[in-house]
């Protein structure tokens, strides 16, 4: 990755063959619509599983109640009949309250974009400085829970790579992601990268990372001084 202006992620994009997504900034009002609108459709997610779970799984169970008390004023073979079918009605609302669980356990765990600033206040005392903070695009709701983790290890590696060898007095770290990709973007003022990418480097993991995932990593130096890493995977990875 050749060197290039500090803190623009359009650009990486467009230099990938890309789509640009619009930003959101990590610091200002911006992300806090966002971080309002991710609620906002965290709690519209949740409604629709009520209804589902009333709709789908409290009204089959009302039916096959009734079709059970109907049934024990009949024959022994209606009651067997029926005992049959509320058998099938009961194992299909097993499977509804499994669905209903899986997708309600989804929004449980902390949002993306807190982990990345738990983690760039955790940096802040190692660095001397509180890493800037940028977001574009629906980072919190389109990885999954693997790629997610991805992320985390290779923002911790390369913050590591920040204090150990930059020098740096001020780092930025961003994530921007579209319908079709997820970047994680981590650029420094420091002296900028030594020596080519490499074991010693201590990103090479990170490199693997992003292969493993289908993605591609860049590292290299940006203007005026300093250095940048680029990281890519596709979403769904």
């Amino acid at each position: 990755m050749g060197r290039h202006r500090r803190e623009d992620p359009a650009g990486d994009a467009v230099l990938l063959g890309l789509p640009v997504p619009t930003p959101r900034d990590g610091d200002d009002s911006g992300d806090e619509a966002g971080v309002e609108a991710d609620t906002d459709l965290v709690a519209a997610d949740r409604d629709r599983i009520a209804r589902d779970l009333h709709d789908l799984v409290i009204q089959r169970l009302y039916a096959t109640g009734l079709q059970l008390q109907a049934a024990s004023k009949g024959s022994p073979e209606e009651m067997a009949a029926a005992l049959g079918d509320g058998a099938r009605s009961l194992d299909l609302t097993i499977r509804d309250l499994r669905a209903t669980i899986f997708e309600l356990g989804r929004g449980i765990g902390p949002r993306l974009t807190d982990e990345v600033r738990a983690l760039a206040e955790e940096y802040a005392g190692v660095l001397g400085f509180l890493p800037q903070l940028r977001f574009t695009g629906p980072v919190d709701t389109l990885l999954s829970e693997r790629a997610r983790d991805q992320v985390l290890l290779t923002l911790r590696e390369a913050l590591s790579n920040v204090a150990r060898h930059a020098q740096a007095t001020n780092a930025a770290i961003g994530l921007h992601a579209s319908p079709a990709w997820f970047m994680l973007r981590v650029s420094d003022n420091g002296t900028g990268p030594a020596e080519p990418l490499g074991a010693a480097s201590g990103l090479a993991n990170a490199r693997q990372r992003a292969t493993r995932l289908g993605g591609v990593m860049r590292f290299g130096g940006v203007e005026p001084q300093g250095a940048c890493l680029v990281w890519i995977v596709p979403v769904g990875s």
